[in-house]
């Protein structure tokens, strides 16, 4: 609890800055152009550039731009109505039903230093990361369900590794999206979908130059032209670490990205994106747990496990990311988005014993939403299709070195709308049908493969429906949707049985309260019920007797479960210069058949942070409690172990080095896991411990 302590010791530095701040205090708002407002200010209520040349900016805050001059005093503008109009940005969240959705923006991200993806939503409400050495690093998890992962409105398809690898430097937004909008992004559960944007195109060079403790190394440059009506982006990163001595969990990544952008008339435009990543990934060493209780058969498998897993590999790991987005403005009131994206990730995997092994696995497909407004305005709705296809030649990703081969499409379409009712009330609905074609598959694994073929599975029919209704400073919303989710595999089981699938329903009731001192506070109290519910239930070893290296997966099994949680968020500036976040969360679960359920999953989390700017340097700390749970993936059949039960503290300094009208240098330092706090959240694989990363950052405007 180490972190605890050092979160407490530096509260009383943040609080020294003065609550209350003079009128001299307030920066001024510049403007560059009769378009576009720069604001040099890190306030959200103020919009930022990038907002407007991102979205387009209304006719009417365009026109009230260009008569501003220094020392006007403005009123208050809120930039989430352009940000969420539904006809120039179909893939965001409507705003009238901003309680069901969490975004962190770019001022968080920077603040918190966050360097993947998976850092920067770690520290909200009932988010939770689950940290391994396999060949997924890091696992989310949204109110303990898995979310869809979509980059740029385009489906990730079956593999989430990109909240891993990708960096939140490249990001602008990411939207935890729980609303009937969700439907259009693809097929969703009850964990909802992790919208994730990349920042706009601006006039700018970057150079960041990092190193940190595990001979942790990283090298990133961009290069970005935005001009009238079109821009580009270049962006590349070469990260190196070695990890803790005798771990084997070193990594090299090196990342590619190239962005064009094409405005048209009528705010109009063609988006061009492309992502490379090249790793080098070793899969860490298991740490031996406490054994003195387990039977001799228990420990002689785990010994096998860790002996045969000693040296792997995945040297190397390609991904390539893509996708072309055209949006067509046909009227103020109509538009089409078409969004065409493949995804190809392609793994040798070494051991120390035998030939290495492939696996290559591709999602392509096409998304087509069409948005409507009406002539009041008062009502919106979206339609459209999504065809998808997977194809794994080598089997699936998981379990690499099948030579069955698997394949699939996967057709959905989708209605979606939202009804201004008069006096503040909303209503929203939304349905989605899915329907799987299985061109080839298998339903077993090792010796006891099953082939499948041209198979039509049952239509997944999912809907979502809220009514919302809005006051002066309070907003208030009731919303209940459906989800289904298919096994993997269907024999994934210890006794060889078919598992189900599992049938979802969520019921979410929020209350939002907006005072005029800017801080928000959000309350969701949700309920999760689930019948056929995949539960962890161990491992199984599936090669064939006396074969080395031997090979194991995750089994589970069925279960009804029942879910009731809450979460409070309060997040704003309390006084100039000081930011305060404060969130707690808390699931209850129960089980007809299982009794110790609840322990298989964090009852409760709170996190708290504080940022501060004071001249030219800017601090953050954010601290994230998660209570204890057991887990069992990775052990023998019957046992468990306790993880959780930890503090994280993570601190940022970032000092402003020198700052002109041709940019900017600034030097930072992060420190994560400030407490040095060795805890686990899969079992044998804990946290490694304090880091330190210390960085330069040149800027040029």
């Amino acid at each position: 609890m180490n972190g605890f302590k050092i979160s407490i010791a530096l509260i009383g530095f943040f609080l020294s800055v003065p609550l209350f701040a003079s009128e001299s205090e307030f920066q001024d708002l510049n403007i560059s152009d009769g378009k576009t407002p720069v604001v040099r200010n890190s306030d959200p209520a103020v919009a930022r550039r990038e907002d407007f040349i991102s979205d387009g900016c209304e006719p009417e805050l365009a026109a009230m731009a260009g008569e501003i001059v220094a020392g006007d005093v403005l009123p208050e503008i809120s930039i989430r109505s352009v940000y969420s109009d539904p006809v120039r940005s179909p893939l965001r969240p409507s705003s009238t039903l901003s309680i069901s959705t969490d975004v962190v923006d770019r001022e968080e991200m920077e603040a918190i230093g966050a360097r993947v993806v998976t850092d920067t939503i770690f520290f909200r409400p009932n988010v939770t990361v689950y940290s391994q050495g396999r060949k997924y690093r890091n696992m989310i998890y949204v109110r303990s369900e898995t979310p869809a992962v979509v980059l740029d409105g385009a489906s990730s398809g079956e593999d989430s590794r990109s909240l891993y690898t990708l960096p939140s430097e490249t990001l602008d937004r990411i939207e935890i999206i729980r609303d009937s909008s969700a439907l259009i992004y693809g097929r969703p559960g009850v964990g909802g979908v992790v919208n994730m944007t990349t920042r706009p195109i601006i006039d700018s060079t970057m150079m960041m130059i990092e190193g940190g403790t595990f001979a942790t190394s990283n090298l990133h440059m961009n290069h970005s032209v935005k001009k009238e009506n079109w821009g580009f982006s270049v962006d590349a990163q070469r990260s190196t670490t070695d990890g803790p001595s005798g771990m084997n969990s070193a990594e090299d990544t090196a990342n590619f990205a190239l962005r064009f952008q094409r405005y048209l008339r009528d705010d109009s435009y063609l988006k061009l994106n492309f992502q490379y990543d090249d790793i080098m990934r070793q899969i860490g060493n298991q740490t031996a747990p406490d054994t003195s209780t387990w039977t001799a058969a228990q420990k002689k498998q785990f010994a096998g496990q860790m002996a045969n897993m000693s040296g792997w590999s995945f040297d190397p790991w390609n991904t390539i990311i893509a996708n072309m987005e055209y949006h067509r403005n046909w009227t103020a009131r109509k538009s089409t988005n078409f969004n065409f994206y493949r995804t190809d990730r392609n793994s040798t995997f070494r051991t120390l014993k035998g030939a290495p092994s492939g696996s290559d696995d591709i999602t392509d497909g096409i998304s087509v939403r069409h948005t409507m407004v009406s002539p009041d305005g008062d009502f919106t709705m979206r339609t459209g299709f999504q065809s998808e296809h997977w194809y794994c030649p080598t089997g699936k990703l998981y379990y690499t070195g099948k030579n069955d081969g698997a394949e699939r499409r996967d057709y959905g379409l989708f209605i979606q709308g939202e009804k201004k009712l008069g006096s503040g009330w909303t209503v929203d609905a939304g349905i989605r049908r899915d329907h799987r074609h299985v061109i080839t598959d298998s339903v077993s694994w090792g010796t006891n493969l099953k082939a499948v073929s041209d198979k039509w599975e049952d239509p997944v029919i999912n809907w979502a429906a809220g009514i919302a209704r809005e006051w002066q400073n309070v907003e208030a919303s009731f919303r209940f949707g459906t989800g289904i989710l298919k096994p993997m595999n269907s024999s994934a089981t210890q006794d060889g049985s078919i598992l189900r699938d599992e049938q979802q329903k969520q019921y979410n009731l929020g209350f939002l309260w907006k005072p005029p001192s800017g801080v928000r506070v959000n309350l969701n109290l949700f309920r999760i019920e689930k019948d056929d519910a995949l539960v962890d239930d161990g491992t199984r070893m599936i090669s064939a007797p006396g074969v080395v290296p031997q090979e194991w997966i995750n089994t589970f099994r069925n279960d009804d479960l029942k879910s009731d949680g809450a979460e409070i968020d309060v997040q704003g500036e309390i006084s100039r210069g000081l930011s305060l976040s404060l969130g707690y969360g808390i699931r209850n679960y129960s089980s007809s058949t299982n009794p110790s359920i609840q322990d298989l999953w964090p009852e409760s989390n709170w996190n708290f942070g504080l940022r501060c700017e004071r001249g030219r340097l800017k601090t953050a700390i954010t601290t994230k409690y998660v209570s204890s749970f057991q887990g069992s993936r990775f052990l023998p059949v019957g046992l468990s172990l306790d993880l959780g039960d930890f503090v994280r503290t993570d601190i940022t300094f970032d000092y402003l080095v020198n700052e002109d009208q041709s940019g900017e240098q600034r030097a930072y330092l992060v420190i994560q896991n400030a407490g040095d706090e060795r805890y686990s959240t899969i079992p044998t694989y804990p946290d490694n411990g304090r880091k330190y990363l210390f960085g330069y950052k040149w800027l040029w405007r």
